[in-house]
């Protein structure tokens, strides 16, 4: 895996915050945030654009946030 977004969200990068999980998404902590607790909400699989997205992804990550 090339994107760090995906490393990052399939665990593979080290020292990761992860507060939520599941089949489609990850949601990790900053590593350096501009406000306190600022986390990120990254999908699993690679998406090159926002449009390319399955629903049931997209749903995932408003249901996250």
């Amino acid at each position: 895996m090339e994107c760090l977004g995906c490393r990052i969200a399939n665990g593979i990068e080290p020292n990761l915050n992860i507060v939520y999980e599941n089949e489609l998404i990850t949601c990790v902590l900053d590593i350096a945030p501009f406000n306190e607790g600022h986390t990120l909400i990254l999908p699993k699989k690679h998406y090159r654009d926002v449009e390319e997205m399955e629903s049931e992804t997209a749903y995932a990550i408003m249901d996250a946030s």
